[in-house]
């Protein structure tokens, strides 16, 4: 939720007068985790491995859909930085930042 006077996200409020910018911070998951157990597994399979190389493979597939690209809302006051709002949809988050930045132009 935001106002002009204040934005308040995950039960912190945050007066708009102390903050200075708004960023967005893009966390993506790392892809070298799937791809060495997918490795692993072929490895285990090769090797005869059977059992082994399906815990590698659902040990891989957990890692590629289990992580998700994660958005956070960054806000710097004179304090320093504070992520405000961490959330998987990039759009929400695109347009949080902007009627952040809509605020502070408004501020003045």
């Amino acid at each position: 939720m935001s106002s002009h006077a204040r934005f308040i996200s995950d039960r912190q409020t945050h007066a708009m007068s102390g903050i200075t910018s708004v960023t967005q911070m893009v966390d993506r998951p790392y892809i070298r985790t799937p791809i060495l157990l997918g490795i692993i597994a072929v490895i285990c399979f090769i090797a005869g491995a059977a059992l082994v190389g399906g815990l590698f493979i659902l040990g891989a597939l957990w890692s590629w859909f289990g992580y998700q690209t994660k958005y956070t809302v960054v806000i710097r006051t004179s304090a320093g930085e504070i992520k405000a709002l961490t959330d998987a949809n990039g759009e929400r988050v695109g347009k949080i930042i902007a009627a952040l930045n809509d605020a502070i132009v408004f501020r003045g």
